[in-house]
């Protein structure tokens, strides 16, 4: 394309040849006078560079650096702007890392943008928007219309494609569909979507339904990326929208992961900003998924980049030989004589603490080699595998040794065997995988809380070690930040050792048995390594020593040097910044031997008391609980709530300084609590720090609002829950060995989350609360009842047995004021229960009747009688029966996926549940049978009372329906020319 060439004040047209121009933009080109010139035009290629530290290779959103945004990014000094700056230019990028640092930042001698350009330093090249650059192999690409090459494939719109930008072998290709298409590579279903914002809901609930059957008609690990529209605090938005919950329902219902981190947006146009493009992927996949980010690149478009890398195998790191203490060595030792109790001759209380402690580590510590050559094999390994991967290696070996010698043309056959065993291989491992999460998903019915429970719940991973801890200072700043240092105090009143010895009675045998009992088992240990259970062990066989220890310390009024030292863990708390000692949460791991304080918890309570009797300004009382301490004050006009809340504020950081602590102002935090619609704004002055009131603040896990209706707890909560869902809902598939109770059991989880603190929010939380914590329990009952997704909020619960939330928490609530003797019982002791179903029952008899709900009203209309039966668990099938969602013609024409509602078996016009299960004469054989065991003839009205009546006929009537649906399932599966199931 022609590029405009400035020449002073003439302008003339660069026309450059085809391949030599890497980006066209206006361009100044300073040549003496104006004639026709042939030039390569490019844009300077800029490393990213962050505004808030002032150096290269990261944004302000990922920086871990110091906040140098009040610094002149000239000369880097304080006071004032770059545009103001007369000073010689510094840069700080080069000051950080010792070069010279006399230029400006990015100039030509700029030591740190250099290196930032240099491949695999800067994560982001600003300016050079290339997928060459950035070496990616799959491009997936949402409202791009030049889609039009050998390697690209779209959907039947032309708005999401796949581009093969590297030489990639395609498995399987599937077919052009609106919304979505996908190819298969490496045996992952890749899929790009798109759907537009301004069509209705109706469409965008089959595009989300043509979408799932999609995924569910294949096999193998799936990745789901595109612009889907659709809003949900799922994937980091602010709030919900009809779209993100039918999209979010689609990726629980198929057991996908949001593979989506943080919160940078996807979509930005000018200062709006929303999260609207997703990556969805299988368990398989998104646990190999690495480095999922959203690029700050210019992209000359509202959308940006998103980038994860898929890796293709695990990569183990072996650490170095570790030497740990082993309880079984230390019993073995005793057994045989070998321990050795330490002499006290001539050693004072430290000394022979730690001669007691190097006698134990002696005898229980064994090395550990992670380098051994005999290692657990992966879980899904078997001996097929082991001989498919021998055959594979040997047929790949002839043939590349065949094609040494004879060349390629001679040695076809070879090649064929050899891709033959490969797929083999990789098919063998495919399914030996599946068949391994299979079985661990059937163990959720004998072990819930067992290994499946513990893996998607992320209690069995490795602990990640935290990013650039290593950096010079860093560590140092944490601790120092963590752990301030403060002036000794004087031992003022501090007995002298004469007296302590005439007042001090040594420790006896049973004080120590009862100290020793008290000690739980399976905590960690600290820097020696001895557990809790060693100290049991040794106390029980030489409880001599530990006396001898013990008294030591205390008649010599010492305690040991080595027990007041501690191994320290940090835990980062979630994506807070890497240099700021308020990220971590440290664990201060003592050793056992010397852990654990009696007076401690007596002793802070009777500093604690003198802070409480502090005398506050009129109207402000305090509220304490543990170490946390609220200032609640009453007034009418917010200037006095101002002005109380200060003085407040002051005495008790006055009173914090005068024992040596300090009042954390920068965490503090105030809300005005009223209902009344003015001006409520506050500002508390703290120590010189102005905090401003919120609309919300969190005490105790409580997400506490302005006006007192919960609504944004209800919203932190489910969010919460609704992750937890996610994980558990992969061992919950549709189709496992865990039955109902289990199933249940696992909900509980969510019920837990979700009713925190139900007995102080229950009476009061907002009609949008509600709904928030609705649509979780919805989804949790799905899970219970192994129900399809299309499943309306009331009729699931009913199926699952589980009662609505708001009516759970209310209840709670009232049995916790009758606990206080704060309200008088009101039902007989045991009746709560009870109480709850009648308005579960009150509620579901007002129920409108709806489509989607009145097959199941017909089925089922006492709940109480239902929720109450002792036998009989719904599954897959017997859902799809009391729902009517399912199986089923009329279901599936009611969605679009069938032209019209006829009968497979019979032809009757219209195949809903009623016709299927008492009509169809396919089944007239099999109902006739049912009657005979039943005593009467079966219909919609009496179908759930039999089931009730006894264990035997809720065998018979289940027996039935799995074997309509199981033959109505093979036939639809026939008619899609998929393999039936027997």
């Amino acid at each position: 394309y022609p590029v405009q060439a400035v020449v002073g004040h003439e302008t003339g047209v660069v026309q450059p040849r085809t391949g030599q121009l890497y980006c066209c933009t206006r361009a100044r080109v300073d040549v003496p006078r104006l004639h026709p010139l042939k030039a390569k035009v490019r844009l300077k290629i800029k490393a990213t560079k962050c505004y808030r530290c002032l150096c290269f290779g990261h944004t302000k959103h990922s920086c871990s650096g110091p906040d140098r945004t009040n610094m002149c990014s000239l000369c880097t000094e304080m006071g004032h702007k770059a545009v103001d700056c007369t000073a010689n230019p510094r840069c700080t990028a080069c000051l950080d890392i010792g070069e010279e640092a006399r230029h400006y930042s990015g100039s030509s001698r700029c030591v740190a943008h250099k290196r930032a350009l240099l491949p695999g330093t800067s994560k982001t090249i600003s300016g050079a928007p290339s997928t060459q650059n950035r070496g990616a192999n799959i491009l997936i690409l949402s409202e791009y219309y030049n889609c039009n090459g050998i390697d690209c494939y779209s959907d039947t719109d032309k708005r999401a494609s796949i581009e093969l930008v590297s030489s990639l072998s395609i498995q399987d290709l599937g077919r052009e569909e609106p919304g979505f298409r996908w190819i298969k590579i490496g045996g992952i279903r890749i899929y790009s979507c798109y759907w537009s914002p301004n069509t209705d809901i109706k469409q965008y609930e089959h595009f989300i339904l043509r979408l799932e059957l999609s995924v569910r008609g294949g096999r193998g690990e799936v990745i789901i990326a595109g612009d889907f529209n659709a809003h949900h605090t799922e994937w980091g938005c602010p709030k919900n929208n009809k779209r993100g919950e039918i999209l979010s329902n689609m990726i629980h219902a198929l057991g996908l992961l949001i593979c989506n981190k943080g919160k940078a947006p996807t979509f930005q146009r000018g200062f709006s900003t929303s999260i609207i493009d997703l990556t969805i992927a299988s368990p398989g996949t998104a646990d190999r998924m690495q480095n999922w980010s959203v690029l700050d690149e210019n992209t000359l478009s509202d959308y940006n980049y998103i980038e994860f890398v898929i890796k293709n195998r695990a990569v183990e790191d072996y650490p170095p030989t570790i030497h740990r203490t082993n309880i079984r060595e230390l019993e073995k030792a005793i057994e045989e004589g070998h321990f050795e109790v330490p002499d006290t001759y001539n050693m004072d209380a430290n000394q022979y603490s730690e001669a007691m402690v190097q006698a134990i580590k002696d005898k229980s510590t064994t090395t550990i080699d992670p380098r051994a050559k005999h290692r657990r094999s992966v879980h899904w390994w078997t001996h097929e595998i082991a001989d498919l991967r021998k055959e594979a290696n040997h047929a790949r070996r002839v043939y590349q040794r065949k094609l040494k010698k004879t060349g390629r043309g001679e040695c076809v056959t070879e090649e064929e065997r050899a891709k033959l065993t490969k797929l083999n291989l990789v098919k063998a491992i495919k399914r030996s995988k599946e068949q391994a999460w299979k079985r661990l998903c059937d163990l959720v019915d004998r072990e819930p809380w067992g290994k499946a429970y513990k893996i998607v719940m992320g209690k069995l991973q490795k602990k990640r070690p935290i990013p650039e801890l290593t950096t010079p200072g860093r560590l140092e700043k944490i601790i120092s930040g963590l752990f301030p240092t403060h002036r000794d105090r004087e031992k003022t009143n501090w007995p002298s050792e004469c007296q302590r010895q005439a007042t001090s009675e040594a420790i006896r045998p049973e004080e120590l048995a009862t100290a020793v009992s008290s000690l739980k088992r399976n905590k960690a240990p600290g820097l020696d390594g001895v557990t809790n259970e060693m100290v049991k062990l040794v106390a029980r066989k030489f409880p001599d020593m530990l006396l001898t220890a013990y008294n030591k310390c205390l008649f010599e009024g010492k305690f040991p040097i080595k027990w007041k030292t501690a191994r320290l863990v940090l835990i980062r708390k979630g994506d807070k910044p890497l240099n700021e000692p308020s990220s971590y949460r440290p664990i201060c791991l003592l050793d056992c031997l010397g852990k654990g304080s009696v007076l401690g918890p007596t002793l802070w309570n009777v500093l604690y008391d003198d802070l409480l009797r502090v005398p506050l300004p009129e109207g402000v009382e305090y509220l304490a609980f543990a170490d946390d301490v609220v200032l609640v004050a009453t007034a009418k006009e917010p200037y006095e709530l101002e002005g109380k809340l200060t003085t407040a504020a002051g005495k008790v950081s006055s009173w914090l300084e005068s024992i040596g602590l300090k009042l954390a102002a920068h965490k503090s935090e105030v809300v005005v609590i009223t209902r009344m619609r003015k001006h409520n704004d506050i500002k508390v002055t703290i120590g010189g720090t102005e905090i401003k009131s919120s609309s919300s603040i969190k005490y105790l896990g409580i997400q506490i609002d302005a006006k007192m209706i919960y609504t944004e707890h209800a919203k932190t909560v489910a969010n919460k829950a609704g992750n937890t869902l996610s994980n558990l809902g992969r061992i919950m598939p549709n189709l496992s060995a865990a039955r109902q109770n289990r199933r249940r059991l696992l909900a509980g989880v969510i019920h837990s989350q979700l009713l925190y603190g139900a007995e102080s929010w229950a009476e009061d939380m907002s009609q949008e609360g509600w709904k928030q914590l609705g649509r979780v329990q919805r989804k949790a009952a799905l899970r219970v009842a192994s129900a399809y997704r299309t499943v309306s909020k009331e009729a699931i619960l009913v199926v699952s047995g589980v009662i609505p939330i708001d009516i759970m928490a209310i209840e709670r609530r009232r049995s916790y004021l009758q606990k206080r003797g704060e309200q008088e019982p009101l039902d007989p002791e045991g009746e709560l229960q009870q109480t709850a179903l009648d308005k579960w029952q009150s509620r579901w008899e007002g129920t409108e009747e709806a489509e989607e709900r009145q097959w199941t009203r017909r089925l089922i209309r006492d709940i109480r009688e239902w929720t109450g039966r002792k036998h009989g668990e719904v599954d897959f099938h017997i859902t799809q029966a009391l729902t009517g969602h399912g199986c089923f013609a009329q279901y599936l024409h009611r969605f679009g996926l069938l032209e019209e509602a006829c009968c497979w078996f019979c032809g009757h016009l219209n195949d809903d549940p009623n016709h299927t299960f008492f009509e169809c004469d396919a089944w007239h054989n099999k109902r006739r049978e049912l009657n005979m065991l039943i005593g009467e003839e079966v219909t919609a009205e009496n179908l759930v009372s039999n089931m009730i009546h006894s264990k035997d006929k809720w065998n018979a009537i289940s027996n039935y329906i799995h074997y309509v649906l199981t033959k109505k399932e093979n036939e639809e599966r026939r008619r899609k020319g998929l393999p039936v199931v027997n």
